[in-house]
């Protein structure tokens, strides 16, 4: 896989995305990006912003670019979740999502191992995001990966599983 910045024209491969992620956890039970989610207009319009900041990434195949995943990263994350210490010393993943047909191949893992480099350059020592609280399966996968479960923040919409994994600036500095 090779992951590059994303471009605008890719915003209709996040929408698909974002649109299989969305049934794939509704026929799991979750209601995470469900019909009380962000309306793909919006969406759209938040990615557009995210890629012309360079935020945003995308996970391709090397032979012929087509999408496995994406992801964007920033140092921000949405109010109420994390404290201002924890803003400040951390890279914050956001909408990782993988191809359904590239599910269970280790891209997931590898997008989030290139995230915490981009950290370690942003000279932060931690890699933190939230997830949707009831998401259990989606909990163990990213305990799976060194994450740990920090919290649950009691914010709306239920996004706020608090996980984190400390990056190896961090782990240099000790």
């Amino acid at each position: 896989m090779i992951i590059r910045v994303a471009r605008l024209a890719d915003i209709p491969e996040i929408l698909r995305l974002r649109t299989e992620a969305a049934t794939w956890l509704h026929g799991k039970g979750s209601d995470q990006w469900g019909p009380t989610g962000d309306p793909l207009t919006k969406v759209a319009d938040d990615m557009a912003q995210a890629i012309q900041a360079g935020h945003a990434w995308m996970g391709c195949t090397e032979a012929n670019d087509s999408t496995i995943g994406t992801m964007t990263l920033n140092k921000a994350t949405d109010p109420g979740t994390w404290s201002d210490s924890e803003i400040s010393t951390a890279l914050f993943v956001h909408r990782l999502m993988i191809d359904r047909r590239y599910a269970g191949q280790g891209f997931g893992r590898e997008m989030l191992d290139f995230a915490e480099k981009l950290a370690c350059l942003a000279d932060r020592a931690w890699l933190r995001f939230d997830a949707w609280s009831s998401s259990g399966d989606l909990h163990a996968y990213y305990q799976r990966l060194g994450f740990r479960l920090v919290r649950i923040a009691d914010v709306t919409p239920p996004s706020g599983a608090l996980f984190e994994r400390s990056t190896q600036l961090a782990s240099n500095t000790r």
